[in-house]
C-alpha cells in the first residue's frame, strides 16, 4: 500500500492521505456516492474504498495495467440466460494486456472479477494493443475501448 494526498482544489493544500495500491491511475466513483474504486497501474488491481473514511473494502485482480474505468447498470436482456444480476459492471482496460477486465458490483457492494474481454485481432497476438479508454453507447449495449498503439477502437457486444 503506497499513501497519497488528497489536495483541497480551492487552497492547494493537502488534506488527508489516504492509502492505495501503487500508483493509482484512475478513480471511479459508485453511483450511490458511498465508495469508489482505483484502478492500481503497478499492481495489476483495482481497489474498492469507502468514501467517507478511505477505508480498502475489497481488492479485484486485474489485467496488466489497468487504466480506464467505466461504469455500466444495464442488466442483461431476459435472452442472455441465468446470467447472474449484478447492481452495475466496471469496465476496466488493461494497458499492457491486450484486454478489459469487467468487474461485478452486487447490491450488497462487494465486486467479483467476472470476466476478461479480448480487444487483440487474435488470442495469440502479443501485448500491443494498449487499451486505454471506454465509452459506452448510449443503449450501454456497446463497449468501445481504445486501442492506443493500433490506432484503433475495438468495439465489444456486452
Amino acid at each position: 500500500m503506497t499513501n497519497h494526498e488528497v489536495i483541497d482544489p480551492q487552497s492547494g493544500r493537502v488534506i488527508e492521505k489516504l492509502p492505495t495500491g501503487r500508483r493509482p491511475y484512475r478513480i471511479l466513483f459508485h453511483p450511490d456516492g458511498k465508495s469508489f474504486f482505483v484502478s492500481h497501474w503497478a499492481d495489476a488491481s483495482v481497489g474498492h474504498y469507502a468514501a467517507e473514511t478511505g477505508n480498502r473494502l475489497g481488492l479485484i485482480r486485474a489485467g496488466q495495467h489497468p487504466t480506464d474505468m467505466i461504469w455500466s447498470d444495464r442488466q442483461p436482456d431476459a435472452d442472455e440466460g441465468d446470467a447472474p444480476k449484478f447492481k452495475g459492471r466496471i469496465f476496466v482496460t488493461n494497458g499492457n494486456a491486450n484486454s478489459v477486465s469487467v468487474i461485478g458490483v452486487s447490491d450488497a457492494n462487494t465486486a467479483t472479477a467476472l470476466e476478461s474481454i479480448n480487444v487483440s485481432l487474435s488470442f495469440e497476438q502479443p501485448a500491443g494493443m494498449t487499451p486505454s479508454a471506454l465509452a459506452l453507447s448510449p443503449d450501454q449495449k456497446r463497449l468501445y475501448v481504445v486501442c492506443s498503439d493500433a490506432n484503433a477502437v475495438a468495439v465489444a457486444d456486452i
